[in-house]
């Protein structure tokens, strides 16, 4: 899977890539891939005018950010404190 790739949910649970036709998920319940489909192709907003929010953002949404990185970064910092 791509970061940023449009997935779809083709029903019978299959996620798959809108471009590609390659399976990514394959859910249970149908519910559940709508679900993944939504989060995964939600973007990040970028008109909130703070400047360094919205470069970040922009970087999440081109794909330059491993947001799982990110958030594990910015947890462990708050723990931190």
């Amino acid at each position: 899977m791509n970061f940023g790739e449009d997935i779809i949910h083709e029903g019978a649970g299959l996620v798959v890539g809108n471009d590609t036709g390659r399976v990514i998920a394959k859910f249970s319940h149908e519910a559940e891939a709508d679900s993944f489909c939504e989060s995964f192709n939600c973007k990040a907003p970028t008109d909130n005018g703070i400047v360094q929010l919205d470069g970040l953002c922009k970087k999440y949404n081109d794909g330059e950010i491993n947001i799982c990185e990110l958030v594990c970064r910015v947890w462990n910092g708050a723990v931190a404190l």
